[in-house]
């Protein structure tokens, strides 16, 4: 059955075509495999993800029947956007490489000495390439090296490059990424930074299940201009109709936005 499933993912996602309102006409096949590939990927690391949320208090799944989405179709949404579906994908992230690296960043003192242990880990004789490596973003999720220590990741950033592990940890920071959009509306309803249960809810349900989605895709990337971040979040958004409008029969009992 399991082997079933990812034949049909693989075939459903080959036929795509159009998108509602982007500049590409058609899914490339090589993409249509990628994601094909994810969607079994998916299925596999279901188990290993329940441990993860377990041990930090949470569930993907009930964020993502909060949310009424199809986390199948947001983690597609975000490939295609992020990477066009190249797993081997790397982006450099100089702006952050240089907040990271700047002493007055009290921010970032915690990856600076990270950086330590990656360096005389993972690092080679040229100090520049490393930090470089130290602050990329890799895969096809575009999962930011620097953000994935955050999330528990302790192996080499091309290890990210892998399309299992790469899933598996960008999963991971779409439900960091949603508890901070609630924290932030916490604090904008009652001005402090801690918050009993009963806050964090109210905060949640002050907003619409469209605006959860959305800052949650503003924050992906973390800080950024503004226009491009809201550019960036519209842009998911509507891949997400499109594959949501296809994958439907990965969790047919969950009803759309």
């Amino acid at each position: 059955m399991q082997r079933l499933w990812g034949v049909m993912a693989i075939g459903l996602l080959a036929s795509l075509a159009g998108r509602s309102t982007l500049a590409r006409d058609m899914v490339r096949p090589e993409l249509a495999a990628t994601l094909g590939q994810c969607a079994k990927h998916f299925n596999t690391i279901r188990a290993e993800l329940e441990v993860d949320f377990r041990k930090r208090s949470g569930n993907f799944h009930s964020i993502a029947e909060k949310l009424k989405i199809q986390p199948l179709s947001l983690v597609c949404a975000i490939i295609d956007q992020e990477s066009d579906g190249r797993n081997l994908a790397i982006r450099p992230e100089p702006r952050l490489c240089s907040r990271v690296f700047e002493p007055h960043h009290e921010r970032y003192r915690g990856y600076r000495e990270l950086y330590r242990w990656f360096y005389r880990d993972y690092g080679n004789s040229d100090p520049d390439t490393a930090k470089e490596r130290f602050c990329a973003s890799y895969g096809l999720m575009q999962l930011n090296y620097v953000s994935m220590l955050d999330e528990g990741f302790r192996g080499p950033p091309e290890q990210l490059l892998e399309p299992k592990i790469n899933i598996h940890y960008g999963i991971l920071h779409l439900q960091t990424v949603y508890e901070r959009v609630i924290r932030r509306r916490a604090k904008e309803l009652f001005g402090k930074k801690r918050f009993a249960p009963e806050e964090l809810l109210t905060a949640e349900e002050s907003l619409t299940l469209d605006e959860r989605l959305r800052l949650m895709l503003r924050l992906w990337n973390g800080p950024a201009e503004a226009e491009i971040t809201e550019d960036f979040a519209k842009d998911v958004e509507d891949l997400y109709d499109h594959y949501e409008a296809r994958l439907s029969f990965l969790n047919p009992g969950l009803k759309s936005r």
